[in-house]
C-alpha cells in the first residue's frame, strides 16, 4: 500500500496498475476469479478501491475506482461512466451483454481517458473535451445492436450484479443507440 500511496502522476499510476492489478474479482465466498467472469451474476459484489489495491484484483468497476481516486489526488475532476452493449435485450434474455466502467478526467482545458481494465485499449488518451472523448469511446460500439452509456459517478460497494444493473438504470443516460428502431 505504501508504493500505491506514493504514486504522483499518470504514468506512475499506469505502471503501478500494470504491475499490481489483475483483471478479476474475489467473490462472496472469497474465491479468486483471475481474468475470468464465471459466476459473476451470482457471486460478484462491488468493492472499494482499497480492497482492490490490497487484493491485486479488480473488475473494470474497481479499477475505475482506483483511477478515479488517484486522478482526484492529481487535481482532476473525474467522471465515471458505465456502458452496456450487445444484442437487443441481452441483459435480460441471454446474458450476452457487455458492461464496461471507465473514467474520464478533466484538468484545465484537457480531458483524459485512462483505461486499464480493457487490455486491448489500455492507455492514457488525451482529448480537447469530454464530448470528443465520448465520441471516441462510442466508436468502439458502433456495430453493436444496442448501446447505452450511463454517467454513474461513484458506484457503491456491496452491490451484487442485479443491484448494480438497477443502480445503472437510475444513473443519467448520456447516449443510447438501438439499431432495431
Amino acid at each position: 500500500m505504501d508504493e500505491y500511496n506514493k504514486i504522483s502522476n499518470l504514468d506512475e499510476l499506469m505502471t503501478w496498475m500494470d504491475n499490481n492489478i489483475k483483471y478479476g474479482y474475489i467473490d462472496i465466498n472469497r474465491n479468486i476469479h483471475d481474468n475470468e467472469l464465471q459466476g459473476l451474476r451470482e457471486l460478484f459484489v462491488t468493492r472499494d478501491a482499497k480492497s482492490a489495491v490490497e487484493s491485486g484484483y479488480g473488475t473494470c468497476i474497481e479499477q475505475a475506482k482506483i483511477i478515479d481516486e488517484k486522478l482526484k489526488q492529481f487535481g482532476y475532476e473525474t467522471y465515471t461512466y458505465c456502458s452496456f452493449s450487445g444484442p437487443l435485450n441481452a441483459l435480460i434474455t441471454d446474458h450476452s451483454a457487455r458492461m464496461h466502467s471507465f473514467v474520464l478526467a478533466v484538468k484545465g482545458d484537457k480531458c483524459i481517458y485512462f483505461e486499464h481494465a480493457n487490455t486491448q485499449r489500455r492507455g492514457i488518451y488525451n482529448f480537447d473535451s469530454i464530448d470528443q472523448a465520448l465520441d471516441y469511446i462510442k466508436g468502439f460500439y458502433k456495430d453493436n445492436e444496442y448501446f447505452v452509456l450511463h454517467l454513474t459517478g461513484y458506484i457503491p460497494e456491496g452491490l451484487n450484479f442485479d443491484q448494480l444493473v438497477n443502480y445503472m438504470n437510475i444513473a443519467e443516460i448520456v447516449n443510447i443507440n438501438n439499431k432495431s428502431k
